[in-house]
């Protein structure tokens, strides 16, 4: 069997199962990081135990082998580049969050825990903010 990749070792774990006993411990070893970091993205907890710098490197891939063993084919998280992350809808127009931001040099964190934890003050700043400006021009 020809170098293995790391393409090609992903496939083996997934698809090509009975060619992982052609796979040498040193491939193992050249290809830990990169399955290791992609394994990170659905077992998070997982993955960081085996990136121990005393892990047997090999072990831990026949370990990943072994847990996806029953997998039929490549399931869809291992094409996701990263977790999806839900965006929160904001009940404030753009513009009023513009105004409070720039009022008070807040970051987007700092708005959005202000949208959290205390969305009654902050539509009163905002009444406040709009009605001074209204008064200034």
């Amino acid at each position: 069997m020809a170098k293995v990749d790391f393409i090609t070792l992903s496939n083996i774990i997934f698809k090509d199962k009975k060619n992982y006993k052609l796979v040498s411990d040193e491939e193992k070893e050249s290809n830990f990081f990169m399955l290791n970091r992609k394994f990170a993205i659905k077992y998070l907890k997982q993955a960081q135990f085996f990136n121990n710098k005393n892990m047997d490197k090999a072990s831990a891939i026949d370990i990943w082998y072994q847990i996806f063993y029953a997998t039929k084919g490549i399931p869809n998280w291992w094409w996701s580049t990263k977790q999806q992350k839900t965006k929160i809808k904001s009940s404030f127009s753009n513009n009023d969050l513009n105004l409070i931001k720039d009022y008070y040099s807040f970051t987007n964190n700092d708005i959005k825990f202000l949208e959290i934890y205390y969305i009654s003050e902050m539509k009163d700043d905002i009444k406040r903010i709009k009605k001074f400006d209204n008064e200034k021009n």
